[in-house]
């Protein structure tokens, strides 16, 4: 493959051409990764490969903040997959909050519970279609319960997740007038939500 740049043709004049490369991917720094040592202590893989920071990961300007989430999400998870260590859980989960990009301190909290509940939602997922294909269906309805518990609190966080960055799926109908014509009447039902003027 040549390193000639590519050729552009523009959409208002067919028969005009640019030689502007075309611009390049951005490239992005790949979360940390961890391994086990004989001792069971876990280190970084690579000290010194490029990666994100805590801070970058989490979204907030503090690193001992920062650090203090990502510690509280890997001892939960830990404790959920009793299997994994401290640094397996990172390996696993931080690039999920990466991936979601919180922007600040509410949107860091959001996000780790929410990887927090989706992995126990997982978890419990699994559990339960163990449960059923053994016939055990007391039990499994009893797991089904609490896993839609789980579910619906996922959603709750994703949805004030997107709230807060103005992409709620609810949606508002404002009225602007109501005509009352005599001896009639007017009935207003369902949940009304006031703005942020309080009306």
């Amino acid at each position: 493959m040549t390193n000639e740049p590519m050729t552009v043709v523009t959409q208002n004049h067919a028969d005009a051409t640019s030689t502007t490369p075309a611009p390049a991917a951005p490239t992005r720094k790949p979360c940390p990764k961890f391994v086990t040592d004989e001792d069971g202590k876990f280190r970084l893989k690579d000290p010194d490969a490029p990666r994100l920071t805590y801070r970058e990961i989490m979204g907030v300007p503090d690193a001992d903040a920062a650090t203090a989430e990502v510690d509280r999400m890997a001892v939960a998870l830990q404790m959920l997959e009793r299997k994994s260590n401290y640094g397996d859980v990172q390996n696993k989960y931080l690039p999920l909050i990466a991936s979601i990009g919180p922007k600040d301190a509410v949107e860091m909290a959001l996000a780790t519970q929410f990887v927090v509940t989706h992995a126990m939602t997982m978890r419990l997922m699994s559990l339960t279609a163990g449960t059923v294909a053994e016939g055990a269906m007391l039990v499994g309805e009893r797991c089904i319960n609490l896993l839609t518990k789980l579910q619906r609190t996922q959603i709750a966080l994703a949805d004030a997740l997107a709230r807060g960055r103005g992409k709620s799926s609810s949606q508002t109908i404002r009225i602007e007038r109501v005509d009352v014509a005599d001896g009639g009447q007017v009935a207003i039902t369902g949940k009304l939500e006031g703005g942020r003027g309080g009306a």
